[in-house]
């Protein structure tokens, strides 16, 4: 099965965004420290491969890797927790699952259930998530114009 470019790139090039989003509304008054060790990291990319890649690690020790393409179609973001479906407690099983869906029903900010969906499917988008066993996922893509109040609304998740 063949995948398209646009389809899962987007995911890759916001993942940076969102962190660092959420990382400045967690804390609106500091400014964050950003360091690039070129020397440690080696992005290998083809020939044909026009995206620009730059790894940054931040103060707190928070991996962020940025890819730019201007090409993209959608903007998107990707967020991944390193927790999974192995963490649930023996008599709670499913409660990563469980959790992942209740993250999507309201923030502070966006009380209301169902608001995010709306938005993200009224601008061109779509949203998921999904729970492995060590790892749990949230992403959307969304109409490039869209992206900021998208990621304010998606940051809230893991903020509040």
């Amino acid at each position: 099965m063949a995948i398209k470019r646009n389809t899962i790139l987007p995911y890759v090039i916001l993942l940076c965004v969102l962190i660092l989003v959420f990382l400045a509304a967690c804390s609106p008054k500091t400014e964050f420290d950003v360091s690039l060790n070129q020397s440690e990291i080696l992005i290998s990319k083809g020939r044909q491969d026009t995206r620009t890649y730059k790894f940054v690690e931040l103060k707190n020790g928070l991996s962020v890797l940025l890819v730019n393409d201007p090409d993209a179609d959608k903007a998107a973001v990707t967020l991944d927790v390193h927790i999974g479906a192995l963490a649930d407690p023996r008599d709670r099983e499913g409660l990563s699952h469980f959790l992942e869906h209740m993250l999507f029903l309201g923030t502070e900010k966006y009380p209301e259930p169902g608001e995010y969906a709306r938005f993200i499917n009224s601008n061109g988008g779509s949203k998921n998530a999904s729970t492995a066993m060590e790892h749990t996922t949230y992403y959307f893509e969304i109409a490039n114009a869209q992206l900021e109040p998208a990621l304010d609304r998606f940051s809230r998740f893991f903020i509040d």
